[in-house]
């Protein structure tokens, strides 16, 4: 019985759907938090208020839970500082040959153009009446959503430079 063997090619394993996942990631993280902001202003109104108003534990659940809401927008910063991070060390790590330039660049494209529909349809959510006070309550998030294509644009762009301009046996 022969035992069949599939190699894994280790060069390049930073692809394409890699970069999908990471600008949907982004996408996801930063909806579920204006959803979440939204379900917890209703709730912390409900806390506040009418039955728990005079209870101290709804008061410090509240404020608990507001500073919680008030570090997401720091959060989704840092989490796109750290996936630039991340991708700036695993370029330097991947050995390239300038022949595969084409390939990056319609990959390139393809982000920018995912990442300029991403970024519109998410403006368009941000600027509806249900989210208005979410996005005055993120403004770091709201920033790097509606600018993500030239925040791909740059990561990008830093990243084929490295890709590509490195010398010969330099790792």
């Amino acid at each position: 019985m022969k035992k069949s063997y599939i190699p894994i090619n280790k060069k390049g394993s930073f692809g394409a759907d890699n970069l999908v996942m990471i600008v949907m990631g982004l996408f996801v993280f930063a909806l579920m938090m204006f959803i979440g902001h939204k379900v917890w202003v209703d709730v912390s109104d409900d806390l506040a208020g009418g039955f728990f108003q005079d209870s101290d534990d709804a008061q410090e659940i509240v404020e608990s839970g507001n500073n919680l809401m008030n570090g997401f927008d720091l959060l989704f910063a840092m989490l796109l500082v750290l996936i630039f991070v991340g991708l700036i060390a695993s370029v330097y790590f991947i050995e390239s040959h300038p022949i595969f330039l084409g390939i990056s660049l319609v990959i390139f494209f393809m982000m920018i153009l995912l990442g300029a529909i991403i970024s519109d349809v998410f403006v368009d959510i941000s600027n509806s009446p249900d989210f208005s006070n979410q996005t005055a309550s993120f403004p770091m998030t709201t920033f790097i959503m509606s600018n993500l294509m030239f925040f791909l644009i740059i990561m990008g762009g830093i990243s084929a430079i490295m890709l590509y301009a490195k010398a010969k046996g330099f790792i």
